[in-house]
């Protein structure tokens, strides 16, 4: 075993450091200056290798050819790690300045097993096109794509390829490519770039293709629509569809998808009523089993959703009586369910939920089903019925995520705690305290012992930190593992500071050894050390969401690197004006962003604590920051002033109840208000569980789960405080 070590920075030199920064933003030229001199003056530093190398890559970025090329062959023969990336470069180098055969000869000599392998073999191909060699540039460049079809490059590949088979003679294949290429990127520059080259090679296609061409509207509009629809437009996928839908014939399967496409789009936008027509038209005039069933459910949603509840259930009941079989079947019985409790039909909800778990026990929805039977009980206060449901229901819970492990088990509890049961109640919770750690369930729990007993809260939580205590030194891997050239290459990059350049070695070391836990665990621990928290939490955050044990001896620095503590000075700076506490906006912090500043959602909510450029202006407006730019949103340091404003503000509204705040921040605040006037009157546990948006529930349990790692982690009341009672809706 070797011990894994990051190392220290690899340039000290501040100048160094601030143009690999600007190198690794796409700024060349800092880097140029100050590496050249470097090299100059210390040839013979034992760190000139890879100094040339960030010479080399450099020159490259700035269009240098000639002078990169010679930089980054010499970095071939010197740095190892990297000498698939330099041979790489040296070959695009020599490409660009158009000297063929040693792009040639340099492309051949990378590894194709290597990381840069695959993109020297494209380069290949586009070395045999250069050279006129069209029918061997046809046949490499076709073989690329198909071993390689999701490559990020892919777009670049089927130009090229197309090219080569219009040299060959062949338009009607490069046409079919080209037509592919203009549809997946309508509106943008590749598209564009297709649709030119189609007008182009038009004289060229024979009569059937060039028809195709000119005449299959929808099959363009379909590849334009799912492109979209994949990016989230859906005001684009309905321009684009419903002009050319209405003149198909419903026996085309075309016009069933473009249908589909439709009514998604519109469920996509809350534009329910609209919604349902689309849905209703798929289930009484296609063919196509799946999208029937597809549209059933969706339409059964969308009438509910435009308060057509008994259209609603006879939507999801066709789908459990005439597609048992499918996925869907289990979803629509409970949906169906829910129809009837909102309307109050109780006895009806009940039979559904019954069938749905003697028909579907191994179904993704039994948890579902069985805790709208047990929130029946609870709020019926049948607490005897209660506890002998979930006897009976032993096991069979399906509670298989980090919403629902210990459900049950909680509301058992405070079944035997409502019946005065006490000691009893105190061992029910004790038991979901230590079966399910840092949960929301456990943390629930944690909060009934504060009131029952004391005492006994007091030990159970020395005797988790007391395991929390200790801490492990080092990662240790196999020599093998730690000596692989994909973490090598990926840890020296880092050390460099070309973060963007690690990112690609570093995920392929880690897919190479995805059933070796502790290599995840220790290239997360190095991205930690420098730094990198968007990248470090990620891979220790999903081995551990479903935690078997509180943070100990062998796991502490696991659970630090998943939970850490990044931009300190403006997270503790604005938490303390605003009287919040620093765990919390960690946690909201974590879950919105997962600390990348960059991020922009595809609603365009921005940076750190995903804010919205009207809640932010509107924030600003309160902390004196009267002009507040989209741009300003990816300052980390602005962010967390506004989002922390934005999180008080939600304070001031619900008497600093820290659930309604959660909530709030992801839900609006006017949801909020609406769920205390409907269900203010219940108990904060089952409060959470009523709240209708799946999105904000799940939200809200997942915040607080964080909330309560942070604190456990780093404060001397590692429990944060969650009043029972809610506040006032107004």
């Amino acid at each position: 075993m070797i011990a894994l070590d990051m190392g220290e920075t690899y340039f000290e030199d501040a100048d160094l450091r601030a143009a690999v920064a600007q190198l690794d933003e796409g700024n060349p030229g800092a880097a140029i200056e100050a590496f050249g001199r470097w090299l100059r003056d210390n040839p013979q530093s034992s760190r000139a290798s890879v100094a040339r190398f960030v010479y080399g890559l450099a020159l490259y970025e700035e269009g240098s050819w000639e002078s990169a090329e010679t930089q980054l062959e010499r970095c071939a023969a010197e740095l190892a790690p990297l000498a698939d990336h330099c041979l790489y470069l040296a070959a695009s180098a020599a490409f660009e300045r158009g000297v063929l055969s040693e792009a040639a000869v340099l492309a051949a000599s990378v590894d194709r097993a290597s990381t840069f392998g695959p993109r020297a073999w494209f380069l290949s191909g586009r070395v045999l096109l250069a050279e006129g060699d069209f029918n061997a540039a046809a046949e490499a460049l076709s073989a690329f794509n198909q071993r390689y079809p999701d490559a990020w490059y892919s777009a670049s590949v089927r130009f090229e390829l197309a090219e080569a088979l219009i040299g060959s003679g062949e338009y009607d294949s490069a046409a079919a490519i080209l037509r592919a290429l203009e549809s997946e990127n309508r509106g943008r520059s590749d598209g564009r770039r297709a649709h030119e080259r189609l007008d182009q090679i038009e004289t060229y296609l024979s009569e059937a293709v060039h028809d195709e061409v000119d005449e299959d509207r929808i099959t363009a509009a379909l590849r334009s629509a799912r492109a979209d629809f994949d990016r989230h437009r859906s005001e684009q996928v309905i321009s684009t569809l419903e002009p050319v839908v209405l003149d198909l014939d419903m026996d085309d399967p075309s016009a069933c998808e473009a249908r589909y496409l439709i009514g998604k789009s519109y469920s996509k936008l809350r534009r329910h009523d609209e919604a349902s027509g689309w849905y209703d038209s798929i289930v009484d005039n296609c063919a196509d089993s799946d999208l029937r069933v597809k549209a059933l459910y969706n339409g059964g949603r969308a009438h509910w959703n435009a308060d057509r509840d008994d259209v609603a259930v006879m939507r999801f009941q066709r789908i459990w009586v005439e597609y048992a079989h499918h996925s869907y079947a289990d979803d629509a019985v409970l949906y169906a369910a829910r129809v009837h409790r909102g309307n109050g039909d109780n006895d009806a909800m009940r039979d559904l939920l019954r069938l749905q778990v003697e028909r579907f026990p191994d179904g993704d929805m039994l948890k579902d089903a069985v805790w709208l039977q047990m929130a029946d009980l609870v709020r019926a206060e049948d607490w005897r019925g209660a506890i002998a449901f979930v006897d009976e229901v032993g096991s069979r819970t399906g509670e298989n995520d980090i919403y629902s492990r210990g459900r049950l088990d909680y509301f058992r509890a405070r079944a035997l705690e409502s019946l005065s049961l006490t000691t009893e109640a105190v061992s029910a919770y004790e038991a979901i305290f230590r079966a399910y750690p840092l949960s929301w369930y456990s943390l629930m729990a944690t909060h009934r012992l504060m009131s029952l007993s004391p005492d006994s809260i007091a030990v159970l939580v020395q005797e988790a930190q007391a395991a929390n205590a200790e801490r492990s030194d080092r990662l240790m891997l196999p020599a093998d593992v730690a000596t692989d050239d994909d973490l090598r290459a990926g840890i020296l990059l880092v050390r460099v500071g070309l973060i963007e350049q690690a990112k690609l070695r570093l995920n392929r070391a880690r897919a190479r050894y995805e059933n070796l836990p502790a290599v995840g665990a220790a290239i997360s621990a190095l991205l930690n050390d420098a730094e990198l928290w968007h990248l470090s939490h990620r891979v220790p955050s999903e081995r551990l969401q479903l935690a078997e044990g509180w943070p100990a001896a062998g796991t502490r620095d696991e659970w630090e690197v998943a939970y850490p503590m990044p931009f300190a000075r403006p997270v503790r700076r604005f938490a303390a004006e605003r009287d919040l506490d620093p765990a919390m906006v960690y946690a909201v912090m974590r879950e919105e962003s997962g600390f990348s500043p960059g991020v922009e959602s595809w609603a365009n909510a921005r940076g750190l604590m995903q804010l919205m450029i009207g809640t932010a202006r509107d924030m600003g407006e309160l902390t004196g920051r009267r002009r507040v730019s989209e741009s300003d949103l990816f300052d980390p340091e602005i962010n967390i002033e506004l989002g922390t404003m934005f999180l008080r503000r939600l304070g001031d509204r619900f008497d600093m109840h820290p659930l309604c705040m959660i909530a709030g921040y992801n839900g609006g605040a006017g949801n909020v208000r609406s769920w205390l006037r409907e269900n203010g009157e219940l108990p904060l546990d089952l409060w959470v569980e009523e709240i209708p948006y799946a999105q904000t529930r799940h939200y809200a349990k997942r915040v607080a789960m964080s909330w309560w790692a942070y604190r456990w982690l780093y404060s001397d009341e590692p429990v944060p405080r969650l009043p029972s009672s809610l506040p006032d809706a107004d």
